[in-house]
C-alpha cells in the first residue's frame, strides 16, 4: 500500500493545476473535488482502516466517507465510454469523487425534518408493500418514456424480479394521474417525513410536467430532509425523465433555494443532473448569483478530463451565465468569482 501511496503523489506533483485533484489508482483514473484540507493518500488511508478494500472508486466509497468518517456529503460517479457518442465527447473512463469535508458542512442543508409522517398513504398502500429501494427509478423511466417513443429497458444483469416490480411500477403511475394524486403528492412532499412517502409521490408527480409546481416540489425531494432520506433516487429520476422529456423555458425564481442548497453540496449525486434538466429548462441567468453560488462541484464538470463531463458544464454554464467561453476553465471560474 505504501508503494501504491507514493504513486498517488507523485501524480499529484506531476499533474496540472486544473487538474489537481486527479490521481490514477489501481483502478483507473478518479478526479477529487471539494477535498481542500486532505490528501488523497490520508482519504484512501482512513477509507482502507474503516473498510479496508474499499478505494476511492469503489461506489461504497461514498457511504463509508458520510457513515464512517463523518464527511457530511460524498458521491461516487464512474463515467465510461458511452455507447453512441460521438468520439469527440468520449474520454478515457474516470471516477468522479466528489465530496464535502467536515470543516464545510455549513455547505449541507437539509430541508426541515417534517414534525410527523402520515403513515402508509391509503391509496399508496400496494406500491408502498412491494417498494424495494431504487425500484421505483425504473418505474418512472418507464412511465415517463422517451421522447422518441423508445421502449425502457433495465441494465443487463438486473433480476427479472425488477422487470416485474418495474412494470407494476408503471402501472400504479398510470392509475394514479388525478388532480387529487397531484395535490396529496404535494402534500407529502411538504409535510411527510417517511422518505418512501416522498419517493411515490416524486413518481406520481411525473404525471402533471405541465406544473411548474411539479418541478420545485421535485427539487425539494432531491433536496432532501436528512441523510437517511433515501427518495433522491426517485427525485433525480423523476427530473431527469421530465427534463428530457418535457423540457420548456421554467421560472426557477420559487426554487433558488433549494438549487443553491444542492449545488452548494447538500446532494452532490444531483448536480449533473440538475445541471441538464436547467439547461434544458432555460434558467434565467438573473438567477445565476442565487443559484450558482461559489459554484465549486460545477466548476469540477468543467475541470474534468473526461469531454463529455466538461461538456454537460459548458452548456449549463452558458445557459445560466449568457456567456460563452468554451473550454476556457479560468475563464469560467473568473466569471463565477465575478459573482
Amino acid at each position: 500500500m505504501t508503494a501504491r501511496y507514493a504513486l498517488l503523489a507523485f501524480l499529484l506533483m506531476l499533474a496540472p493545476p486544473a487538474f489537481a485533484q486527479v490521481v490514477e489508482t489501481e483502478d483507473g483514473l478518479v478526479q477529487i473535488e471539494g477535498l481542500l484540507r486532505r490528501t488523497p493518500q490520508e482519504i484512501e488511508r482512513l477509507i482502507q482502516e474503516k473498510s479496508p478494500g474499499t478505494n476511492l472508486s469503489s461506489g461504497a466509497c461514498a457511504a463509508v466517507l458520510k457513515h464512517e468518517l463523518g464527511f457530511p456529503d460524498a458521491a461516487v460517479i464512474r463515467h465510461d465510454r458511452i455507447e453512441g457518442l460521438p468520439d469527440s465527447l468520449q474520454g478515457p473512463p474516470i471516477t468522479l469523487l466528489l465530496l464535502v469535508e467536515p470543516e464545510d458542512a455549513e455547505r449541507v442543508r437539509y430541508l426541515p425534518v417534517p414534525s410527523d409522517s402520515t403513515g402508509v398513504v391509503q391509496e399508496w398502500r400496494e406500491q408502498y408493500e412491494r417498494y424495494p429501494m431504487g425500484g421505483l427509478a425504473y418505474a418512472i423511466q418507464k412511465h415517463v418514456g422517451y421522447p422518441d417513443g423508445r421502449s425502457v429497458s433495465l441494465p443487463e444483469g438486473m433480476p427479472d424480479t425488477f422487470r416485474v416490480l418495474m412494470d407494476r411500477g408503471a402501472e400504479f403511475l398510470q392509475a394514479h394521474a388525478t388532480e387529487e394524486d397531484r395535490l396529496r403528492a404535494l402534500e407529502v412532499i411538504r409535510s411527510d417525513r417517511d422518505w418512501i412517502n416522498r419517493s411515490i409521490a416524486a413518481a406520481v408527480l411525473t404525471s402533471f410536467p405541465e406544473e411548474d409546481s411539479t418541478w420545485w416540489a421535485l427539487t425539494d425531494v432531491i433536496r432532501a430532509t436528512g441523510p437517511r432520506d433515501f427518495s433522491g433516487t426517485e427525485g433525480i429520476m423523476a427530473l431527469q425523465s421530465l427534463g428530457i422529456t418535457h423540457s420548456r423555458p421554467m421560472d426557477w425564481r420559487p426554487a433558488t433555494e433549494t438549487l443553491r442548497a444542492i449545488f452548494d453540496g447538500t446532494n452532490l449525486f444531483a448536480v449533473a443532473p440538475l445541471m441538464q434538466v436547467l439547461t434544458r429548462t432555460e434558467i434565467s441567468p438573473l438567477l445565476a448569483k442565487d443559484v450558482l453560488g461559489d459554484g465549486r462541484y460545477v466548476l469540477a464538470y468543467m475541470r474534468s478530463p473526461h469531454r463529455s463531463l466538461r461538456a454537460q458544464a459548458q452548456q449549463f454554464l452558458r445557459q445560466i451565465s449568457g456567456q460563452d467561453y468554451g473550454d476556457d476553465v479560468q475563464r469560467w471560474e473568473e466569471w463565477v468569482a465575478s459573482l
